[in-house]
Parts: structure tokens; sequence; C-alpha cells
């Protein structure tokens, strides 16, 4: 069926009765809680993590179970727990670095344990294409003491999913399923069940018992000592689990492959026909299914293992075999057989397969070569651009300044042309690192930058912080009202649940002055002359000041007008005034701007009429149609 359209594949299947569907390794995911009866999911949207509960979302609409966009990682694994504590099987779906933000909790409820199913779905981006770091989650896994399972195919996804929901219920444990971005955002075919888990109700109810829930330092010894015997339970009984071998021709090499890994090298062994070769697939990678791993030793003379991430399970097979004295050299990540920069690929793969002999050097490879270059930037008529522009003028007036930057849309103003950021690092940063800046005694003008979605991600505790402490720097919120750089998902300023249910919206501006911020002011960053009025008596202002920047999203925007019928007129370039300066770019970095034969011209399908190039133009050199017809 290669090359055939998803649709034209799904209605063959359907003519053939066959109980399959084309999905999203998330969409697997999703589909895998929603057959395992999932009662309650609690989120924070991070790609590639985001389409497991967008997904999610669609079915709760369906079977009426509580989906929601939390307000933060470490909030939806709370909120999670309580599910599970009333005996609802509740799920919590983060990309690597939301485990950062909710480990805390998860690393004290791994002692008190769980009732209703509770599995934390994380995905990690391993190269990283969508990140600011490349951190593996499975050391949380290790901290924790608690399971993980990683999947190899969509498919897989689905049925570990479901397993990881009886396996936390069994041994009263947080399950972590944990892929790469490969797998969250590869189609693949996926086997589906009947759900009929919503045909009956399930009364929740929570069951008092301090000895496991109240934690403070007599029962958390005890509860450790519980922890680290269910782990060795769930070893005896996962003891050969997830352990296949996939491809046997011979035994001089074994292969350990951990999730995607297992794919990657069985695909290059099978396209070049490798000879003398075994390949075990793990889909267990905490607690290690030691029998397998001994037995398929005994098997193969030396062994060689591929995971997407850092060498977790080579390091563990090492030692292992050093406990065991299993005299079997184990190669990988850490003698540099395997790359260890960047995602695991078929092409890595065969690197390494060239580097211990079992193929020579003469593998096509591709190398991908940079044909045209461009640098991400913000959607055209992106408000953000205005607020940059804004800020960007204020300072350059005041003859210097510094921007600390944080985490959504906004982090492209830091890219060619605008190159607006001097910092950007973690959600909420922005704000602590400005106020330390301001509190080490540097004098220059300071603003942070932060977006709504972001705001009340980490943002509250450092205002909050900075204004106790009585710092003096300037913070800008560029509220947009959704969280718009993983797909629109609502915000808390937006004023709608994940199932799109209205609620109370929630403004910026009224928890700053809350939190002790003297000056907070909104304005609306295309009203370029108010706005840097603001901004200028917000820098004034001594003291931390608050400005938020208020526009709505511009594909949003886009999207509301569209059903209304309304379209905007979009601005054009009149070619006899226009001097191929471009200001107009390099001021706003708008993507509906192009320089073409020595003038720029505007992208009449990309245009949203913000106006933003036409105040920006020093020669009135754009103009909305009428305007220049009229000339």
């Amino acid at each position: 069926m290669v090359g055939f359209s998803p649709l034209v594949l799904k209605l063959y299947l359907e003519q053939k009765e066959i109980h399959e569907e084309l999905m999203l390794g998330d969409e697997a995911i999703a589909r895998g809680a929603v057959e395992a009866g999932v009662r309650f999911v609690a989120s924070y949207p991070g790609t590639p993590s985001t389409e497991i509960t967008i997904a999610l979302v669609e079915y709760a609409k369906k079977y009426k179970f509580h989906v929601e966009w939390s307000a933060n990682e470490k909030v939806a694994f709370e909120a999670a727990y309580g599910a599970s504590l009333s005996g609802l099987r509740a799920l919590v779906g983060t990309k690597h670095l939301g485990m950062n933000v909710l480990s805390d909790s998860l690393l004290v409820a791994a002692y008190a344990g769980v009732r209703g199913g509770l599995v934390i779905t994380c995905i990690d981006d391993s190269h990283p294409y969508s990140s600011q770091n490349a951190m593996d989650s499975r050391y949380y896994c290790l901290l924790a003491h608690i399971p993980c399972l990683e999947p190899s195919t969509p498919n897989d996804a689905k049925e570990l999913t479901k397993f990881a929901f009886e396996l936390s219920e069994e041994f009263s444990l947080p399950v972590v399923l944990r892929a790469t971005q490969r797998i969250a955002h590869a189609r693949g075919l996926v086997k589906t069940e009947d759900i009929n888990s919503y045909n009956f109700d399930i009364s929740p109810k929570f069951v008092k018992d301090k000895s496991r829930l109240v934690l403070l330092a007599k029962e958390a010894y005890e509860r450790k000592k519980w922890l680290f015997n269910q782990m060795k339970e769930i070893e005896k009984k996962l003891d050969a689990f997830g352990a296949e071998v996939i491809y046997d021709t011979g035994s001089k090499l074994g292969i350990v492959g951990v999730g995607i890994g297992a794919a990657y090298a069985k695909y290059v062994a099978e396209e070049l026909g490798i000879k003398g070769v075994k390949i075990l697939k793990l889909n267990l990678s905490n607690p290690l299914p030691k029998r397998a791993l001994i037995d398929f030793a005994e098997r193969v003379d030396e062994i060689l293992v591929f995971e997407d991430g850092d060498p977790i399970v080579e390091r563990a097979i090492r030692n292992l075999f050093a406990i065991e004295g299993i005299k079997k050299h184990v190669s990988g990540k850490d003698d540099s057989i395997v790359s260890s920069f960047g995602e695991l690929d078929p092409d890595k793969v065969s690197e390494s397969f060239v580097l211990v002999g079992l193929i020579k050097n003469n593998v096509e490879v591709f190398e991908p070569k940079v044909t045209v270059t461009r640098s991400g930037g913000l959607c055209a008529g992106c408000p953000h651009m205005a607020s940059y522009y804004v800020i960007k003028e204020v300072l350059r007036e005041r003859g210097s300044g510094i921007i600390t930057g944080d985490r959504g849309c906004y982090n492209q103003g830091a890219k060619f042309p605008l190159e607006a950021l001097d910092t950007c690092m973690d959600m909420g940063a922005s704000i602590g690192i400005a106020y330390g800046i301001s509190k080490a005694g540097v004098k220059e003008p300071i603003i942070a930058v932060i977006g709504d979605s972001t705001f009340f991600h980490a943002g509250l505790p450092a205002l909050a912080n900075a204004t106790y402490n009585h710092a003096k720097f300037t913070v800008t919120i560029f509220d947009n009202g959704w969280t718009s750089m993983t797909g629109q998902q609502p915000s808390f300023s937006t004023g709608l649940t994940a199932v799109g249910m209205p609620t109370n919206r929630l403004f910026p501006e009224f928890l700053a002055r809350d939190l002790g911020s003297s000056f907070v002011e909104v304005v609306d960053p295309f009203n370029i002359d108010k706005a840097k009025e603001v901004l200028n008596k917000a820098l004034d202002h001594n003291g931390v000041s608050v400005v938020v920047f208020r526009h709505e999203c511009a594909l949003q925007e886009e999207r509301r007008l569209r059903t209304q019928g309304i379209k905007k007129k979009p601005y054009v370039v009149d070619p006899k005034k226009c001097t191929g300066c471009r200001l107009c770019l390099i001021k706003t970095g708008c993507q509906a701007l192009m320089f073409s034969n020595g003038k720029m011209k505007i992208d009449e399908d990309s245009c949203t009429a913000c106006g933003l190039c036409a105040y920006v133009c020093p020669f009135n050199a754009i103009l909305q149609p009428g305007d220049l017809n009229e000339k």
C-alpha cells in the first residue's frame, strides 16, 4: 500500500473489514488511553507531545471524560494524581522539558503510590527540533524508581499505553510511556479495538490512608522500602516482557534496540541484507528485563546498543554484565560506535555497522544540503512583530537596553532580521533573569518578554519575587489570547477550556497588580505611537512595571474573520516610491514581504493588512489598494 493516500488506504481497509487505522504515534497513544478507559487527562502543550491531548480532546467530546490544558505540567500531574487517588484512570501528556516541571511531585507520588492507573506520556525531542535542549527524560524514571515503557512503532505506542494503565494499577505506581519525536510524528497502521470502557459509570472515591498519603520523614522512610519492593516485583513479572528477537541471521553481533532503535536496526539490517546479526527489541527500559538480556548475551559474541537519547540502557547492560560476570563487550555511544549527537536515525545505524565491521564503508548515506537558506520567523501580521518593533525603537532611542526572552512564538524574535532577544532559556526565565540583572546593579533599561500562556505557566512566582524585593525593570506580556506556537490551544487568557467550553477568562494585568506591580498598562502593539509612549513611561517607573501588549493571534483573527465572510484588503507597494531600502523587512521581519528586482513586494495571500510595514516605510511607498489607485 506504499504510495496510497491516507484516505484511500482507510477506505481500502474498511472494505476489507480490517480494524486498522493510519495514525500518528501521538494519536495512537491517545487511542490506547481511550481503549484503556482513561477518565481524566491533564497536559500542557509542548511539541512533540501536543497531538496526544489534541486527539484526546476529540475523544472526550464523544465519551464525556475530562481533558484539560493545565497551567503547567506540575499542575497537570497533581490534578491527574488526585483523579488517580479517587480511583480514575488518568493520563498526563508532556514533552521532555515538562518532566522537569512535574518532577517534584512525581518523585514523591512514587513513594505514595496510585489507585487508578496513572500514566505519564512523555515525548522527548531528542535532536532537538523544537526545544532548548535534548534532555533524556528516562533519568526521571531512574530517580523515581518507576517503570518506563518505550514503543518502537505507532502500534506499539497504542498497545503499550493500554498495558501501562494495567501495570500502574497492579503495582500502584505511576508509569511513564516514553517515546521520541519519530514515533510521535510518524504515521503507521494501528490495530484498533472497540471502545467499550465508557459503557458503565465509575463512582470516584477518595480513600484516606495517612500512612501513604501524608509523607513526612518517618512515612517517607517506610514508603521507600515499599517502592523498592514494588520495583523488584515488577522486575520479576516483566523479566522477559517486551524483549523479542525480531531479526536473526547469525550470532556474531547481538543488537539491543530500545524503542525506535530496534525499528531502525531492523530496517537497516533488512535493507542491506546483513548477516551474522540478532536484534533484540526492548520495550521496557526500567526495570531492565535482565533474564532476557542474559539469555541473549549467551547466544551472541558481542553486544551493540541502539537507543534514541543518552546511553542509559547501554550503561545498565554493561553494569548488569559486570555483576553477572558476563564477559561480552558492549558497544554504543560511550565508545563512539553510535553517534551521541542529534536524533538516532537509519544513517547513524548504518555508520555504526561500518564501524563494527558488519558492512564496508560504501553504503550510500543521505547527506542533507542547504539549498535555500531561510530563517524561522513570526507569522505575517503577528502582533509580536509590532511589539518587538516598539521595544527595539524605544531602546534605540534610549541608546541601549537588555531584552530577556522566554519560550513561545515570540522566541522567533531572536532570529534575523529582528534579533531582538539577548537571552532565551526556559519557561518563565525572562522575568527571573531580568530581576537578577536588575539586582546586580546593571543600569541599562531591562525589558523581560513573556507570553500570556507562559506568564500563567511560570511567570507569576518570578514577578512576585521581583516586586517583593524592590527590583527595577519592565515586564512586557505578549498577550495574543492563545498558546499559538503549539497549534493555537486555548490559554487562560482565551476564555475557553480544552473542549471549547466557555469559562472565566483571566487577565494578566489584574494578576500583575495583585502581585505588587504599581505600574500596569494595556495597549495594542499595532497602535505604535501609543505603545511607545506607554513603554517609555514603564521604563521610567521606579519599580517593576508591566506592559501588556494585547492583540489577537493573527492566525486566529484570520480564521474568525473568515467565518464572518470578512477578508481584509492587503497592502501594496507603490513601485514608483519604493527605493528598495528593505527597511520595512529589516524592521518587521514580516513573512508577507518579498524583495524582487530591486523593489519590495507584498504577498497578497499572506498579508493581514496589519499596517506595520506602512508605518515603518520612510517613503510612504506602502499603501492600501484604494490609496494606490487614487495616486
